[in-house]
């Protein structure tokens, strides 16, 4: 329970914190500085990943891989050959209308 009072006090030093780790980690050396814009483009997508993890789970409850990636309208349109981009823009404009 602490740690998830710890977790939820304050997520913008939690983002920053493991964002910063991460890209550390990933340094070919430890003295190299982290880029400030990397660590903020890192840090707004990993903020951006919850939200979308939550809704999949919700909406997806305890499907398999396949049932649940065949629902997703976007998908089955572009394993069928329409383009992405285009198929993406329009499941995320009914996303928005629920």
């Amino acid at each position: 329970m602490e740690l998830l009072r710890y977790l939820t006090a304050d997520p913008d030093s939690f983002y920053k914190g493991v964002a910063r780790n991460t890209l550390q980690a990933n340094a070919k050396s430890s003295d190299i500085a982290i880029n400030p814009d990397r660590l903020a483009i890192v840090t707004r997508e990993m903020e951006h990943s919850v939200p979308a993890a939550f809704y999949l789970n919700l909406v997806t409850g305890n499907l398999t891989y396949t049932n649940l990636y065949s629902g997703v309208p976007a998908l089955t349109a572009i394993r069928d050959g329409q383009p992405a981009d285009a198929e993406l823009k329009k499941y995320a404009m009914m996303l928005e209308r629920q």
